[in-house]
């Protein structure tokens, strides 16, 4: 325990917790075991931000109603071989490539709402015929209906390319807050890049984009909407796509600054970059912050903690990867030597492996059997070189056995 630095979690209670949590059991061990090695205590900045996105699909109506419809008209099509069979007839005759629709899946909230999000565009027009088909047959399907009068209608057509443009980008930023090279420093940074590319890739205007389907009629159900009653003349029933865009962003950029919240660290900005214009002062600041009875000299391992947990993340995944159903009596040295190269291996292009070749010839005496008629294969000749030199100095050597004889 006193080789630990730093741990990160979510934000779940049992981990950060006051009472029983994982941070107080941990604090409580250190301070019986008496060890003054200070410790950093983080919120993984991945699953904050994740619960930025999660905030903007419940908050805004619009967008939470339209990522509901998208991933009912998946279920509905999961639910059913013969619709699905159906929909990949009709790609083919159009030529257009059918995309898979993601299954439901909430962990993963970001990566899910985006594959939707794409998915339904890239198959909108193929969804749009196989609803137009069902009405010209009369088939009575009150769903086929609503999901018909959505993806037809140009307000909602605009929303879902708005938000799977925003999806692109913050999926994206969510990838590069888990470099293996970020700091604690870099959040804000990070953050205020991604804000400033949504707020200036959608700035608040009138907007007047065109969208259009081939053969497909669309339609604005806003304008075409039925009469209001008197008394509900100032009250907005739906809201133009516009007016959900500028609130999304709003949205989405409060959230970044509520969840990715960076003030804690404001008094140790001074070591991110260390120069030579900076006072003894600062330094002093920010030692008394962490570790005030503690060297400075130990302060860089603190300060080069991660403020994520993707590596914990990578190696759940490659455990379940590598222990299936059908390898499960594998023993657990195995799985850990397996992960650990997996981790730590380089790239195969730069790996030497005479050592390992070494090491495994030297533990054991190996069976050396040479197999002379497997060079006298077809496939022997077309994948190693050595076959044509061989091949030619054996038909050399017929060749003078033949001479000899005569």
């Amino acid at each position: 325990m006193n080789l630990v630095s730093s741990f990160v979690t979510d934000g779940a209670s049992v981990n950060t917790g006051q009472k029983k949590s994982l941070w107080t059991l941990i604090e409580n061990d250190r301070k019986t075991d008496e060890i003054k090695v200070p410790i950093m205590k983080i919120w993984c900045s991945v699953h904050r931000s994740a619960l930025a996105w999660e905030k903007l699909t419940q908050q805004v109506s619009e967008v939470s109603k339209i990522i509901e419809t998208c991933s009912s008209i998946a279920t509905y099509f999961h639910q059913s071989g013969v619709r699905t069979k159906e929909l990949k007839i009709i790609a083919e005759k159009e030529n257009i490539k059918y995309v898979k629709l993601p299954k439901y899946f909430d962990v993963r909230w970001t990566e899910f709402t985006y594959s939707l999000l794409v998915g339904i565009l890239k198959n909108c027009r193929i969804l749009v015929k196989y609803f137009i088909f069902n009405r010209q047959n009369n088939i009575k399907d009150s769903k086929a209906v609503g999901f018909y009068t959505i993806l037809t209608d140009i307000n909602k057509l605009k929303l879902l390319c708005f938000l799977a443009d925003l999806g692109y980008l913050y999926t994206r930023f969510q990838k590069q807050i888990q470099s293996d090279d970020l700091l604690i420093f870099d959040i804000e940074a990070r953050k205020n890049g991604i804000k400033k590319k949504i707020v200036t890739e959608y700035e608040p205007s009138t907007d007047n984009t065109k969208i259009a389907l081939k053969e497909i009629e669309l339609h604005d159900k806003i304008s075409l909407g039925k009469t209001k009653s008197t008394r509900n003349l100032y009250v907005s029933e739906n809201r133009t796509f516009s007016s959900v865009r500028n609130d999304s962003i709003e949205h989405i950029v409060s959230y970044l600054d509520l969840c990715l919240d960076v003030s804690e660290w404001n008094d140790l900005k001074p070591l991110a970059c260390l120069s030579e214009s900076i006072i003894d002062e600062d330094l002093k600041l920010c030692h008394d912050k962490i570790c005030p009875d503690f060297e400075l000299l130990d302060l860089a391992r603190i300060l080069a903690d991660k403020p994520h947990s993707a590596d914990v993340e990578r190696l759940i995944s490659y455990y379940n990867v590598l222990k299936t159903c059908g390898r499960s009596s594998l023993i657990p040295e195995t799985i850990k030597n397996s992960l650990y190269i997996k981790l730590n291996m380089c790239n195969v292009s730069k790996f030497d492996p005479h050592s390992a070749v070494i090491k495994w010839l030297s533990d054991k005496n190996r069976h050396n059997k040479v197999h002379p008629l497997a060079k006298q294969q077809e496939w022997y000749e077309g994948v190693f070189e050595e076959a044509k030199y061989s091949k030619t100095t054996d038909e050399d050597l017929c060749i003078k056995d033949i001479s000899i004889k005569f």
